[in-house]
């Protein structure tokens, strides 16, 4: 049975690239997926900011599946630990800070960075992640969050 085209993926150079290709598709999918479903509850529920919120990350995960196909590899990768980072900040800004559950995001992204992206960009996103973390722990401190 042949393999649909959306569901291929491009002919790479290295093993690396491969494994990485295949587990940015996963990734991939499984964040559009997220984002369908979440636009979905949240017009259904009326509220219409998160909806063009979730819908402007769901536009961005489908370009990231068509650089992925189309072998722009490493752009489409960026786009996952990026989209988790400022899913995190928002999040974490919009509930009780850093001390809430959502918080968890930031290890996520470090995580999709250092898996899709390498050592570098892991330590990149750890630090933005540290960053983003003493800001608002600082606003929140002045009463300002």
């Amino acid at each position: 049975m042949a393999q649909s085209k959306i569901m291929s993926l491009p002919n790479l150079n290295t093993d690396y690239e491969n494994r990485v290709a295949r587990t940015l598709q996963m990734v991939l999918y499984a964040m559009f997926a997220a984002a369908i479903f979440g636009a979905i509850v949240a017009f259904t529920d009326g509220d219409i900011t998160s909806g063009r919120g979730i819908i402007v990350g769901g536009t961005v995960v489908a370009a990231a599946i068509v650089l992925m196909h189309n072998g722009k590899l490493k752009l489409a990768a960026s786009s996952v630990p990026f989209l988790t980072f400022t899913l995190a900040t928002y999040l974490t800004t919009v509930a009780s800070g850093p001390r809430s559950l959502v918080a968890i995001l930031y290890l996520t992204s470090i995580i999709m960075a250092a898996t899709l992206l390498g050592r570098t960009a892991s330590l990149i996103y750890a630090g933005l992640a540290l960053l983003a973390v003493t800001v608002q722990t600082l606003l929140i401190t002045n009463g300002i969050l």
